[in-house]
């Protein structure tokens, strides 16, 4: 007796998770088919920039071939007051400090390959 109402549960709880499994499908195109609107986006309508509506659009005038191009200043040059650079930090702006490389002893196993 206790065997077959086991089975009957087991069945009908299938049963019902398909049928509730199909409805919601069925609930879901429905939702799909109304969701599409039949009135258009309004366009974007932007302001004019002055000055810019009436002027095409060129390409800038080419610098000319016998003007030298201005060398950099001495100062921005020299390299030697430049400042030691700083160790990278983590996102709380601790600084990251990597371990230092250990070259394996004469007893160290081989690498996996």
């Amino acid at each position: 007796m206790l065997r077959r109402l086991l089975r009957f549960g087991l069945r009908s709880g299938i049963l019902v998770g398909i049928g509730s499994a199909v409805w919601k499908a069925v609930q879901s195109r429905r939702a799909s088919a109304i969701a599409p609107s039949s009135e258009p986006w309004a366009p974007v309508e932007q302001e004019p920039v002055p000055g810019r509506a009436d002027q095409p659009v060129t390409a800038p005038a080419a610098a000319d071939a016998t003007t030298p191009a201005p060398e950099p200043p001495e100062a921005e040059v020299q390299l030697s007051g430049l400042e030691p650079a700083q160790p990278p930090v983590d996102e709380v702006g601790e600084p990251i400090i990597e371990p230092p490389l250990v070259e394996p002893g004469p007893d160290a196993p081989p690498p996996r390959t």
